[in-house]
């Protein structure tokens, strides 16, 4: 064999192995190997070398990451996919001359990327706009239901708890009974016009009242063992916290007003009071009204129904003193008589000496039979000088107004001592509600 037989043989495997080097570095931008002519020496042999691996690369880099990748051969057969086109990967290519591929470098010029304003992309972004509806639309309502579909929902289950409990009502119900009962056997007649009925009088009106009053303390645990229900099913937003304090004040009122109605009306046949039957209710419907906002305020604020029981029992004992039975408005200091304007035993006591001894109801007795009683110095009205009063002075030594005088009422009007307890009622479940919005946290611990 000749060297001239060899050297074919060489350049003809050099050749095919351009090839296989071709499709094996497939991946690499305008990498292109000089085919070795026979007989021609090689680019390191013949001292012409032409660095287009990385040269080349990093000089057209940014050109193809933004306009993607030049020269990719298309066919016909596409595909029903959209293959991704990346800089790192092209299709294999018949190796060409040096020469032919220089010359199609310089004739191809690479598309400039658009002009980037510095001053664009400074400007600040700002979303569109959203009205609210449109927001509550994507993201849905915070409540499943309406405000009146709440209260509606629960005074129902309210009513359902009442009714499965029964002694939620009916201990309040038998104590107001057996109470009255005994109250109207002890005190017996208090029609007569004598002195000695008007200290009676008094003393059956201020206990009523306290009656009233300390019987509420039955609802300090009912919001404590329910507080646990409440936060959890708050903390998923079930209802509102305002929908829970209406409807629970709702359930409540029909009780009321029927504890209230019995024990008015066994006192007043029983005692043979002349006062309103319709006043008397009322004032106690507003009282069990009133006492029982106070005492759910109190319930929730404290952490355990013990301390609950402590703190309503300490300040309806406050307001006991306070309210104008043992101290008199200007016997008490200046510094605590504010304590009487927001004592809510004062005002449904003053309603029920207005509505017993409000007019020209004449008193006859002995002075004596009054220094036992809250009355002390007695002050003469002006109906104390009237026509009836002078004709017959032994049988109307004192009126009625003269009662209501005495015991220093600034309010002469029922309806005014009403609504200024009911008013107080108001207070108290509006900071109510505030303590459970704000206080009660929504997480059980």
């Amino acid at each position: 064999m000749t060297p001239r037989t060899d050297l074919s043989r060489f350049d003809q495997y050099y050749d095919d192995d351009e090839e296989d080097e071709e499709e094996d570095f497939d991946n690499s931008l305008e990498r292109k190997k000089p085919v070795v002519i026979k007989g021609a020496q090689t680019p390191m042999q013949s001292g012409v070398y032409h660095p287009r691996l990385a040269s080349q690369f990093y000089k057209d880099f940014s050109v193809w990451i933004y306009h993607g990748v030049t020269g990719t051969p298309h066919h016909n057969n596409r595909p029903s996919w959209t293959p991704a086109r990346t800089p790192g990967r092209t299709p294999a290519k018949t190796p060409i001359s040096t020469t032919h591929a220089r010359a199609q470098h310089h004739h191809q010029q690479p598309k400039t990327p658009a002009q980037y304003d510095r001053q664009s992309s400074h400007t600040p972004f700002r979303a569109p706009p959203q009205r609210h509806d449109e927001r509550e639309e994507r993201l849905g309502p915070k409540f499943a239901n309406n405000w009146a579909r709440e209260v509606a929902v629960l005074s129902w289950r309210t009513a359902l708890n009442v009714v499965r409990t029964p002694e939620l009502f009916l201990s309040r119900e038998i104590v107001l009974t057996v109470m009255a009962v005994i109250l109207s056997t002890l005190f017996r007649r208090l029609d007569q016009p004598e002195f000695q009925t008007i200290n009676r009088l008094l003393n059956f009106y201020i206990f009523s009242v306290c009656l009233v009053f300390f019987s509420s303390n039955d609802a300090v645990p009912t919001f404590i063992q329910e507080r646990f229900i409440f936060i959890r099913e708050t903390s998923h937003n079930a209802y509102r916290a305002s929908s829970y304090v209406v409807s629970s004040l709702l359930v409540y009122l029909p009780f009321f007003a029927v504890q209230g109605f019995t024990f008015a009306i066994i006192t007043r046949y029983m005692l043979h009071l002349k006062s309103s039957l319709f006043y008397f209710w009322v004032i106690l419907f507003a009282s069990l009204t009133t006492t029982n906002g106070y005492v759910m305020l109190v319930s929730a604020l404290v952490p355990s129904y013990i301390t609950g029981y402590a703190v309503v029992i300490a300040t309806t004992a406050l307001f006991f003193l306070m309210c104008g039975f043992f101290l008199k408005r200007t016997q008490i200091p200046f510094y605590w008589r504010w304590l009487h304007y927001i004592s809510a035993i004062k005002y449904p006591f003053e309603g029920l000496l207005l509505n017993e001894f409000k007019g020209s109801r004449c008193y006859s007795g002995s002075s004596a039979d009054l220094l036992s009683g809250p009355l002390g110095e007695l002050k003469n009205s002006s109906l104390h000088f009237g026509q009836y009063a002078r004709e017959h002075p032994l049988e109307c030594m004192l009126v009625g107004e003269d009662v209501v005088e005495t015991m220093d009422i600034q309010l002469k009007s029922i309806w005014a001592d009403v609504a200024i307890l009911l008013a107080w009622g108001v207070v108290y479940r509006l900071l109510f509600y505030v303590v459970l919005r704000f206080y009660s946290k929504n997480e059980r611990k």
